[in-house]
């Protein structure tokens, strides 16, 4: 991460709204966000059983050596810059900081805790306000954030994951795969040479109660990767 620039905290990873039915979280590096993530944003939005879809952008994954923490800043304020272009996505759709908040590694399933417990928290003190009851402010540590949560933290805060085929089929090497599988669940959009009903089927093998869902969602042949690259020819015609 640069050093010297200052990171603003998005509330919108804090926002207070203890109604929220479901909460999509959609990671990654975004170097650069382009019109295939823009179609899975839009496809998120367009399901009934989403409220909200959060774009949480990583500042570096533990599994890509290619995309380096120092342009993080650079690739949050883009993706802020991106999203507030598409005025389909207001409302809906919010780049969330909670990764950099949270400090490295970043682990997908640390950062599931850390927003599960926001929601969590968020709706303790909405309802102790509405029932007049005294409040106790504060985010869990993150030591303490399963506690915070507690049981099934989907069934209890509606957050799943979106994820493409291609994550999919190397999600054994996630931390903790088989706690997101299980407390939060995935939402799984297809992604060209990659079968994502057997890869689901291999996993749910192994537990029936993992929980995956497949959504329909146009196949675009396209990476940040090529674009970043310049291996395709104009590509700010790519980007979102």
């Amino acid at each position: 991460m640069s050093e010297g620039r200052r990171i603003e905290s998005n509330s919108a990873c804090e926002q207070s709204e203890s109604r929220v039915k479901s909460t999509v979280v959609f990671g990654g590096s975004f170097h650069p966000l382009h019109i295939g993530h823009l179609t899975i944003l839009r496809a998120l939005c367009e399901r009934n059983d989403v409220d909200r879809v959060l774009l949480v952008v990583s500042p570096k994954n533990p599994l890509k050596d290619s995309i380096s923490a120092e342009s993080a800043t650079e690739r949050l304020e883009a993706a802020r810059e991106a999203v507030a272009r598409h005025p389909e996505l207001a409302g809906k759709v919010e780049v969330c900081d909670i990764e950099f908040r949270l400090g490295p590694p970043n682990y997908t399933i640390r950062t599931l805790d850390a927003l599960a417990a926001e929601i969590s928290s968020n709706s303790e003190q909405a309802d102790a306000t509405e029932n007049g009851l005294p409040l106790n402010v504060g985010l869990a540590s993150d030591t303490g954030l399963r506690m915070a949560v507690g049981g099934a933290n989907g069934d209890r805060t509606g957050l799943r994951l979106a994820v493409g085929g291609d994550q999919l089929a190397d999600f054994r090497r996630w931390k903790d795969y088989a706690r997101i599988l299980l407390e939060y669940g995935l939402l799984v959009y297809p992604r060209d040479g990659f079968d994502s009903p057997a890869l689901r089927d291999d996993l749910q093998r192994e537990n029936p109660a993992y929980r995956i869902t497949l959504i329909d969602a146009p196949l675009f042949n396209i990476s940040s990767t090529a674009l970043r690259e310049g291996l395709i020819s104009r590509p700010e015609d790519y980007l979102m």
